[in-house]
């Protein structure tokens, strides 16, 4: 489940609680029709009644879960670029991002971290350069 897409999650998430919302209306057309035939209507009403609260439970703690995951995994991921964009705006240029997961917040530092090793890289040039050594190489890594 650690290296399932967000989006795969959030899809799962919202397609339970839909499918849960979906039973819940349908038990309701059946209790309405079979209301009328029930010998003991106070009975099957309140059995249909634990049954809607222990759906409305489900999806409670279902899309409750869910919004604190995604919660936490926006502020983990987010924190970390920022703290590293707030260290190469001061001109540090050796952090270490560390991927926590296997989704689309772990692919975005795993780019984030080429950029930062693309710019030690020409700073480490720079620096070269700057030392008076005008011999280094230079590859241009785009036209």
């Amino acid at each position: 489940m650690k290296n399932m897409k967000v989006h795969t999650k959030l899809v799962i998430g919202f397609v339970v609680t839909g499918i849960l919302n979906i039973i819940a209306i349908w038990q309701s057309y059946v209790a309405i029709n079979k209301i009328a035939s029930v010998s003991d209507p106070q009975i099957y009403m309140k059995a249909y009644n634990t049954f809607l609260l222990i759906l409305l439970c489900v999806s409670a703690v279902t899309i409750t879960s869910l919004s604190v995951w995604i919660a936490g995994v926006l502020r983990r991921s987010l924190k970390q670029l920022s703290e590293a964009a707030q260290q190469i705006a001061l001109g540090k240029v050796d952090i270490h991002l560390e991927k926590q997961r296997d989704d689309e917040f772990g692919h975005l530092i795993d780019e984030y971290q080429q950029v930062i090793d693309n710019t030690r890289r020409q700073a480490k040039i720079a620096e070269e350069v700057a030392d008076g050594n005008l011999t280094i190489e230079v590859v241009p890594r785009s036209p």
